[in-house]
């Protein structure tokens, strides 16, 4: 469930700051350039994010990574035409977070749920992220066009805040 309400904030997050660069430069390489800054941090930072997943606390690796990124997105009320640069910067910083998350929160997915279960579990992390890419990206669009992007950055830092706060109930 934390998954879940991260990965929808998290398309709510790039919806808006895609149509922030977008409105801001006019320009697609733009908006490539947001990409790169999303996925070059991650390619980079998955290595040691492993390491750290298997020699740290997992639960207490992922509330941490949760309560980063909140911060984060809140920065993003900061992000407007001036200042293209920040958002840029803000996307790596969170891409960074996300490297460390998720290999922490694939690895304790054993510790959740019933060896017999496992196999199903799996298939469904698989499957989160492609569905909430869909769903996410969807109603970040209808957010930011209804409400303004501010309201997708605040929908995303509380996407955060609320899946550290069901991480912390984790008792298993």
């Amino acid at each position: 469930l934390a998954s879940v309400i991260s990965l929808g904030g998290d398309w709510f997050l790039f919806v808006a700051l895609g149509g922030l660069v977008f409105d801001a430069t006019g320009d697609a390489t733009s908006i490539g350039i947001l990409i790169v800054s999303q996925e070059l941090p991650i390619f980079l930072a998955t290595p040691w994010a492993g390491w750290l997943a298997d020699h740290l606390d997992r639960r207490k690796l992922m509330i941490v990574c949760d309560l980063a990124r909140t911060a984060i997105c809140f920065a993003f009320l900061a992000v407007g035409p001036e200042n293209l640069w920040l958002g840029y910067a803000l996307v790596a910083t969170l891409s960074v977070f996300a490297a460390v998350f998720d290999p922490a929160s694939a690895a304790a997915t054993p510790n959740l749920v019933e060896p017999a279960d496992l196999a199903t579990a799996n298939a469904m992390n698989g499957s989160l992220w492609g569905t909430m890419l869909a769903v996410g990206a969807a109603l970040g669009g209808v957010i930011s066009t209804v409400f303004g992007r501010d309201a997708a950055f605040t929908v995303d830092a509380l996407s955060f805040a609320v899946s550290a706060l069901f991480l912390l109930r984790i008792r298993r």
